[in-house]
């Protein structure tokens, strides 16, 4: 995007091009924002849901993290499944007797462990290595492993066990269970009141139908997914005349909702655990809360505010780090779209359009050569001017992630017949009505500017054709600063 102005705005007319000149060093009038309440809470006073992640650097960390915060006093049990594959962790999050960890065999973390007794591995050998036993020997840690020859029938085995602790179930649950897991099943790891079964064929179908006829739960048979994850007649089959229900949307992420609303009905609190569409294991691991549901989410975070809100959530945490679930998404998911700069909240502000010398000397750390990005004040002074509405424009003319925080930013223009200037406005979620704001460019000639994205957001300030100063946001003690990025 390149964007080309004549000059300033008359107010800047007094400095002419030598001001422009002084702009470069000086670029970015970014000054420290007031800290406010946490961001969750900021969000609540917004109409936003409460929000939190539980996120590690892979996917061990992150079942890491979700054990901690499901069982923080430690458990009796807990349940070990592969990190490379964990499709045995759909099926054993169902037991709902500890949390889930996921590991390769070889990496653990010792302190969350020590509150630990007994494991209930998943899976054979090729899912869970041997090396796992031998950890859990070496440290003085009781074992079982659950396994069959294959996924399905290690579910089958879950169900036996499921059944051992909590006698007949009310429901079975079914589903395909292929490649990586069934993404219209991972939400339904958080069932409580009966054992999840799989198939992928027809000889694994049938000796579904036969166990759950063994198992004869009370309430009935329910499919997850739609007919085209599990057909009618599939489905007729493996009820074996039992009452039938099925679970399913017109894609993963309503599926997961259809199962978050079942799910809520034996449940004794409405919170949100989100987790990706499409990176599976984090919604499985998430299956060892025992309180709230599970809710797929789309790549945009989009549809799951109306959804946590239909069903009185008391707020979302994020299952997953930022590379399956970013923090836009999250934001879009807590509050209906991403919070971020709009034209009301631009419409609105003072810009930093007086004198030069009480601009510069307010927003300019000559030590660090940062130039600060200043909150935006309520009232005017010498440096912080309200735009006159009759003769001078202020839009918004491009919108970016440039602070890199989840939230929109924005690039506001600044024109009247005299010319054009241009502010960087970058959202402040700890006030959002004071975002940080700072003066970027202009001049008497013809100026480029131009926002690029590689391989971080910055802004390219062009002077007869040439880039004069390249300039990236970057976070300080203070707030946000613009700088010349680094490599």
């Amino acid at each position: 995007m390149i964007i080309s102005f004549p000059s300033f705005p008359s107010r800047f007319s007094r400095a002419g091009a030598g001001f422009a000149v002084a702009a470069l060093a000086v670029a970015g009038l970014l000054v420290s924002a007031a800290q406010g309440n946490e961001l969750g809470e900021t969000q609540s006073s917004q109409g936003c849901l409460t929000l939190d992640r539980l996120g590690g650097q892979n996917a061990i960390e992150t079942s890491d993290l979700v054990a901690r915060q499901a069982y923080p006093n430690g458990s009796t049990n807990f349940l070990v499944a592969s990190a490379r594959n964990p499709v045995d962790a759909l099926p054993g999050g169902a037991l709902g007797i500890g949390p889930i960890l996921l590991t390769d065999g070889l990496n653990w973390n010792l302190d969350y462990l020590t509150g630990l007794t007994k494991a209930f591995i998943l899976g054979g050998i090729g899912a869970v290595p041997g090396s796992a036993e031998m950890f859990l020997d070496e440290h003085g840690f009781q074992y079982d492993r659950i396994q069959g020859p294959d996924r399905n029938a290690t579910a089958t085995a879950i169900a036996d066990y499921w059944t051992h602790v909590n006698g007949q179930p009310t429901y079975v649950y079914v589903t395909r269970n292929a490649g990586s897991g069934s993404p219209d099943a991972v939400a339904a790891s958080g069932v409580r009141n009966g054992p999840i079964l799989t198939f992928t064929n027809q000889a694994s179908l049938l000796a579904a139908a036969a166990k759950i006829k063994e198992l004869n739960p009370s309430g009935g048979v329910v499919v997850l997914g739609g007919t085209g994850v599990v057909s009618n007649a599939e489905a007729v089959t493996l009820a074996g005349g039992l009452p039938l229900h099925r679970l399913s949307g017109a894609d993963r992420y309503e599926t997961s909702w259809a199962i978050a609303n079942w799910v809520l009905q034996s449940k004794t609190r409405s919170h949100v655990y989100l987790a990706s569409g499409h990176a599976l294991k984090d919604a499985m691991v998430a299956g060892a809360f025992n309180d709230g549901v599970i809710l797929l989410s789309p790549p945009d975070g989009s549809r799951i505010h109306d959804w946590a809100t239909q069903i009185n959530a008391d707020g979302i945490t994020v299952i997953g780090g930022l590379g399956v679930v970013s923090n836009s998404a999250a934001n879009n998911a807590a509050c209906g779209q991403a919070p971020g700069i709009n034209q009301a909240t631009v419409s609105k502000l003072l810009l930093p359009v007086g004198s030069f010398e009480s601009c510069a000397s307010a927003t300019w750390d000559a030590t660090n050569s940062l130039g600060l990005l200043p909150s935006t004040p309520d009232t005017e002074n010498s440096c912080w001017v309200r735009p006159n509405s009759s003769i001078e424009q202020v839009t918004i003319r491009h919108q970016g992630d440039y602070n890199r925080d989840g939230f929109s930013d924005a690039i506001v223009y600044l024109s009247d017949p005299d010319g054009t200037a241009v502010f960087l406005v970058v959202y402040n979620p700890y006030d959002p009505a004071h975002p940080y704001v700072g003066y970027l460019w202009g001049g008497n000639g013809d100026w480029d500017f131009q926002v690029t994205n590689d391989p971080q957001p910055s802004f390219n300030l062009i002077a007869g054709g040439q880039i004069k100063q390249n300039l990236a946001v970057i976070n300080t003690e203070g707030g946000p600063s613009v700088v010349a990025p680094v490599g």
